[in-house]
Order: C-alpha cells, then sequence, then structure tokens
C-alpha cells in the first residue's frame, strides 16, 4: 500500500509539517538513520524505554530515582493481587529513563509532556488516512441518527 501510486499521490498532497511526521514514522519503522528530530525523539523512546527496555538506561533510571534521589527509597503498594499491586519503584525507574535518555532537548521536552510533536503525526495519520479513503473511492458511512 505504501509503494500504491495512491498513496504516493496522496502523500504529496500533505502539508509539508506532516510529510515531515509521517517520514519521521517511516525512518523509525524502517530503522533507518534519521537526522529528523522527531524521528529521534521516536526512536529513543521506542527503543530505550518504552517497549523494548535497554537495560542500561532502566538500570541508570533505578539509581537515579531510588538511590538518593528526591523520589527516596524504592516503593512498593501491596495489593490483593498482581492486578491490585502497584511498583512505584518501577514507574519511578522508567520515568528517571525517560527524562535522561537523551539530552536533546526535543526528546526531553517530548518525555516530560510536550505533545506538540505527536500533534504533528496525529495529523497527519488522519490526513493520510481520510484522503487515502477518498483517493480509492470507498463510501464514508454517515452517523446514526438518535431517536
Amino acid at each position: 500500500m505504501l509503494n500504491s501510486a495512491e498513496f504516493k499521490r496522496v502523500l504529496k498532497q500533505l502539508p509539508e509539517t506532516e510529510r515531515e511526521a509521517w517520514a519521521s514514522l517511516e525512518d523509525v519503522t524502517f530503522q533507518r538513520a534519521s537526522s529528523r528530530a522527531l524521528a529521534r525523539a521516536l526512536h529513543v523512546i521506542r527503543n530505550k524505554v518504552a517497549y523494548h527496555y535497554d537495560a542500561v538506561e532502566i538500570a541508570a533510571g533505578y539509581r537515579a530515582a531510588c538511590c538518593g534521589g528526591p523520589a527516596g527509597e524504592p516503593r512498593l503498594s501491596r495489593g490483593d493481587d498482581l492486578a491490585g499491586t502497584r511498583s512505584y519503584f518501577a514507574d519511578a525507574a522508567a520515568q528517571s529513563a525517560y527524562l535522561g535518555a537523551s539530552s536533546e532537548s526535543i526528546v526531553a521536552s517530548f518525555l516530560s509532556g510536550d505533545l506538540s510533536l505527536l500533534r504533528d503525526v496525529h495529523h497527519a495519520l488522519f490526513h493520510l488516512v481520510t484522503s487515502f479513503i477518498q483517493a480509492r473511492a470507498f463510501a464514508w458511512r454517515r452517523p446514526r441518527r438518535s431517536s
């Protein structure tokens, strides 16, 4: 689908910001080296702390959060079962790893709650999906009216 003429036409019609966001997603997906700030941020988040935990990053995060840091001792809230138990030390280690994963300000600001990067990705995906559906001449369903 990504190589289809229809998709390429739709991609060319995206605004520059959204085309850049899409290119960043492709860079990370296909593990290409990239100079794009969003691609670098997504790479760090995906490959270091969010899905594929980097043991060195998580260990450093644990030491920073739980060994004399401002969070103090590791904490655990015991519940009646696994679902009811909360490992605050694991959360603190992951959060500390997130914030220390990269010296790049774009990564730090993203991990601290700046969602402007996600907004670009969201808009790119929305426009790609809706435009691709229209390019393929699929019908839109109208929402049913509630009585």
